[in-house]
């Protein structure tokens, strides 16, 4: 019976040992991967944020030109208005 219960806490210690070891491979497949993403997710940040500045001046760019659009808009509309301002008076 003795050698029963010593065969049991053997084989408990080996697959302690087989878990530990697992958990240590998997530890350096880890530290291996964020080592090797690390540059890669660097260079993807800085090519976000340099990308975005340029969008950023596009979009600037665009709404300089919405707005010169707008301005000779409301001139033309203000013509047209006294345009017509002149011919209602002209009529009357």
């Amino acid at each position: 019976m003795r050698e029963c219960r010593l065969a049991a806490v053997n084989d408990l210690s080996d697959c302690f040992a087989m878990a530990e070891t697992f958990m240590y491979a998997s530890q350096l497949w880890g530290v291996f991967f964020a080592g090797a993403f690390a540059p890669l997710a660097l260079f993807w940040l800085v090519a976000g944020y340099w990308q975005q500045g340029m969008e950023l001046k596009q979009n600037t760019a665009a709404l300089v030109l919405q707005q010169k659009e707008l301005a000779e808009q409301v001139k033309a509309t203000l013509q047209v208005a006294g345009h017509a301002e002149q011919q209602a008076q002209a009529s009357s």
